[in-house]
């Protein structure tokens, strides 16, 4: 849905004594690449048992168009801020009036469009997110990082140069508030209880946890919020149900 150059390449199909025995033209708008990095970002965050979260910008660059999202069953709210100053802090409180998965995107739009993406090509970026990024359960932020910070991370070279290059980098960071932790962790330790009733009854049937549903409507946000719950759980019954329902849930996507 974009306004670009198309790229051809053919791949060949070669036997084993080398001689090309077919070959496939392809042809595309992008050339996109996945993969696993490990690098610091400059943005960490605090979220105080007072629903505010706290933000430190520990580069030397100014960090812009910073999103505060929350997702909660039909419900999605976000708050807006136009950036953090290099070695500054920022304190975000989320709006308490709820919005519009258009509403958020529109704001989003505007965002990667001031940081120099044609219309089209912002509107393609966050068509891409618009179910998982803005529409998964629970809180997270997203921002925009400077530049220079994106070609150290992923350094780029083009042969022959381009007369300009635009890259805009939007980091993501998921959250899990202290009043979201001490609910997994009663949820992790009712299902405890369940588990124990269960196994003092000698039912024949396999245990099937009160919990799980709940859990998979987390999504892929499930996995971490009960590794979080196994590691700040006081009672090893409830760290153990951790690991269990762990298991569960893997065996669950298995089976999808």
């Amino acid at each position: 849905e974009t306004d670009s150059s198309i790229v051809q390449f053919r791949q060949a199909t070669s036997d084993d004594h080398g001689t090309v025995t077919s070959a496939t033209d392809y042809f595309e708008k992008f050339l996109f690449y996945r993969g696993i990095g490990n690098f610091e970002l400059p943005l960490t965050l605090e979220a105080p048992d007072n629903g505010e979260f706290v933000l430190t910008n520990t580069g030397d660059d100014e960090v812009r168009s910073l999103f505060l999202v929350t997702v909660h069953g039909d419900e999605l709210r976000f708050r807006q801020a136009d950036g953090i100053a290099a070695q500054g802090t920022l304190s975000l409180r989320q709006s308490e009036t709820p919005s519009t998965v258009d509403e958020l995107a529109d704001h989003v739009i505007d965002a990667l469009q001031a940081e120099g993406l044609y219309d089209k090509e912002a509107r393609a970026m966050v068509n891409t997110w618009e179910q998982s990024w803005f529409g998964e359960e629970g809180t997270r932020l997203f921002y925009v990082l400077p530049q220079r910070v994106t070609d150290r991370l992923l350094p780029l070279r083009v042969e022959p140069a381009p007369d300009e290059t635009v890259r805009v980098l939007v980091g993501r960071m998921e959250i899990m508030p202290p009043q979201t932790e001490r609910h997994i962790v009663q949820l992790v330790t009712e299902s405890a209880s369940a588990r124990a009733r269960h196994r003092e009854s000698q039912s024949d049937q396999p245990f099937a946890s009160p919990a799980l549903d709940e859990l998979r409507a987390m999504g892929r946000l499930a996995e971490p919020a009960l590794a979080r719950a196994r590691g700040v759980a006081e009672s090893r019954e409830v760290r153990d149900e951790a690991a269990a329902l762990l298991a569960d849930l893997r065996s669950l996507q298995e089976a999808d």
